[in-house]
């Protein structure tokens, strides 16, 4: 091996240990440069998971807001509406953001919710122009900001009960013919 004298300001190193030092010198420099570029990597990769969530998340929102059904999702405990959509708010006559923090209970008068969530609950119901509805409340739990929530919707069955209701009157009365213990036939004037 090859010896070099006073080099830093030691006598008799070798070339191998002359490579060996500058390995080492090269592997303390370059692995905080390489853990530098990763993290950079890392924060660039977050940054864009992070844009991507808010991404998604603004989406959910607008597809909530844009449902045709009225939806509310509900506290739990307090059964304060914790977000509404733009149905619901034109089902009850007051502006989405007004609906926030407001009791599901005193906006929908005579709401009850039952104790089986899979079952419908029935609310006669007057809307804000004054004319008498039918409602059917449907809900499932979910979770909304942490915390235990309700998502709940609400149709407007009034039209469909009417036309079951005339269904059954009709039906009714076929029977009551078919069943008659003389021959009878109606007549339309």
């Amino acid at each position: 091996a090859v010896r070099i004298a006073n080099l830093d300001g030691t006598a008799g190193h070798t070339l191998t240990d002359i490579l060996i030092a500058q390995a080492i010198v090269k592997a303390k420099i370059g692995m905080p440069y390489s853990m530098i570029a990763m993290s950079r990597t890392s924060l660039a990769e977050l940054q864009a998971s992070r844009a991507n969530a808010q991404a998604v998340s603004a989406d959910a929102e607008r597809v909530f807001r844009s449902q045709p059904v009225p939806t509310l999702i509900s506290d739990m405990e307090t059964h304060q509406v914790r977000a509404a959509n733009d149905a619901a708010a034109a089902m009850l006559g007051i502006a989405a953001e007004s609906l926030q923090c407001r009791s599901l209970v005193e906006l929908l008068p005579g709401y009850v919710p039952g104790e089986d969530p899979s079952r419908a609950v029935d609310l006669a119901f007057a809307k804000p122009d004054g004319t008498p509805a039918m409602l059917e409340v449907r809900r499932a739990s979910v979770s909304y900001a942490g915390r235990a929530c309700w998502l709940s919707t609400v149709r407007d069955v009034t039209l469909e009960r009417a036309e079951r209701a005339v269904q059954q009157v009709v039906a009714a009365r076929a029977s009551t013919l078919e069943e008659a213990p003389v021959g009878a036939c109606l007549v339309d004037a």
